[in-house]
């Protein structure tokens, strides 16, 4: 049962307790400000969760998103992906958006989140269902993967 931290009209925060994780969904194109906003709000509420979880998984559903700016996709790898390590997060998985034309989408994702990886220890795994991710996550943190 997940409980919704926050909203936009642009996306959504929410926390699976039975993972653990925050579930970062994504509704359509996001600006800079959008984005950044987003994924500090995020971040802010994982910091809050990090005292009753030991580590939290960082759930990305973007099938109803678009590819991100490269000025943002260095911002994620320079400034937030570092500091969600720092908060716990150690396992990440997205969830792609399928079909032919958001399968471009979907490839400057994957390319943009393996130069995100490289850059930490974060685990990162791609999947095509919310369920899947889930499941590798729930795995992840309980170290049975």
């Amino acid at each position: 049962m997940t409980t919704l931290l926050h909203t936009t009209n642009t996306s959504t925060l929410e926390f699976d307790p039975s993972v653990p994780c925050i579930i970062d969904t994504l509704n359509s194109f996001l600006m800079s400000e959008e984005i950044r906003s987003h994924l500090e709000k995020g971040l802010q509420l994982a910091l809050e969760k990090k005292n009753a979880y030991q580590e939290l998984g960082w759930l990305g559903d973007t099938r109803g998103g678009e590819a991100f700016m490269d000025e943002d996709l260095q911002w994620m790898k320079d400034s937030w992906l570092p500091r969600a390590a720092d908060a716990g997060i150690s396992y990440i998985a997205t969830v792609l958006p399928q079909g032919e034309i958001a399968q471009f989408a979907a490839d400057t994702i994957i390319e943009s989140i393996d130069d995100l990886k490289a850059s930490t220890d974060a685990h990162v795994r791609y999947f095509h269902d919310l369920q899947s991710a889930k499941e590798w996550l729930v795995k992840s943190l309980n170290h049975q993967a």
